[in-house]
C-alpha cells in the first residue's frame, strides 16, 4: 500500500487458523490513508530477520500459518518485511 499511516497497533489480536488448533498474532495491524486521501485500508504485517545464511528468518511452520491466514482473512493486505544485508528494508506481499 503507498500512502500515509494514520495509525498502527503492535500484535492487536490472535486470529484463530480452522484445522490448526492454533491461532496467528501478527506484529503490527497498520492503518493506510492514501496520498489523495480516496482510500484507506488495514494491513497486517510481519517483520522478520535476516538470519546469517542470507534467508528470511521464519521458522518452519510459521510462513505456512502467514499464507493461511492471508488466504482466510481476505480483508487485510497482508506483507512481510526484513531488512537486508545493507540495512534496505525489503518486502513480500501475499494475496
Amino acid at each position: 500500500l503507498e500512502g500515509r499511516v494514520v495509525a498502527y497497533w503492535p500484535q492487536p489480536f490472535a486470529l484463530r487458523l480452522p484445522g490448526w488448533r492454533q491461532t496467528y498474532r501478527p506484529d503490527f495491524l497498520v492503518e493506510w490513508q492514501s496520498a489523495e486521501k480516496a482510500w484507506s485500508g488495514l494491513e497486517i504485517v510481519e517483520i522478520k530477520t535476516l538470519w546469517k545464511n542470507g534467508k528470511v528468518g521464519w521458522q518452519p511452520d510459521s510462513r505456512e500459518k502467514f499464507k493461511t491466514a492471508a488466504g482466510i482473512y481476505t480483508c487485510f493486505a497482508w506483507v512481510v518485511k526484513w531488512r537486508d544485508e545493507h540495512g534496505v528494508w525489503c518486502e513480500e506481499r501475499f494475496e
